[in-house]
């Protein structure tokens, strides 16, 4: 039999399942290392579960078409977001999507920062001039290797 339409693959789609489907399972992994018993180890869970919630929110503002990002690219977007909060001191999720070229960028940049206090300073590369999916996948993978080095 084949596979019915609505079942076959989107390639459009398919790196955000795959990519929210991860990053999940990696929250629910570090969730069992919650166990931490030292300061030092408490520090590094904290610093990873940060990196891990801002690469969550990234994945759903990853999409297929983000070119390279650039300030000429973002601006637009981190004015947009700026007026949001000035004018309403609020931001929801769909606000997120409207200025994603600007909030992928700062959720991805949140977790640079968290991951160079893991890893060591200048690890990792920035986010500027790169597509965000390419970033998502790489800090993705650094956290994957990190969180797997607790509790040994």
């Amino acid at each position: 039999m084949p596979t019915p339409t609505h079942l076959q693959a989107n390639p459009k789609r398919d790196w955000l399942v795959v990519s929210r489907n991860k990053i999940q399972q990696l929250l629910l992994a570090q969730e069992s290392h919650a166990k931490g018993t030292t300061e030092d180890e408490l520090r590094r869970w904290q610093l990873a579960l940060g990196a891990a919630f801002s690469l969550w929110r990234a994945v759903f503002l990853a999409w297929q078409d983000d070119l390279a990002r650039t300030f000429d690219v973002t601006k637009p977007d981190s004015l947009a977001y700026l007026r949001k909060v000035i004018d309403t001191n609020a931001i929801a999720f769909s606000d997120d999507v409207t200025a994603r070229h600007w909030a992928s960028g700062y959720y991805l940049n949140n977790a640079r920062y968290r991951l160079e206090r893991l890893l060591g300073e200048g690890t990792l590369p920035t986010v500027i001039d790169r597509r965000a999916r390419d970033v998502w996948d790489e800090y993705f993978d650094w956290l994957a290797h990190t969180v797997g080095q607790f509790g040994r």
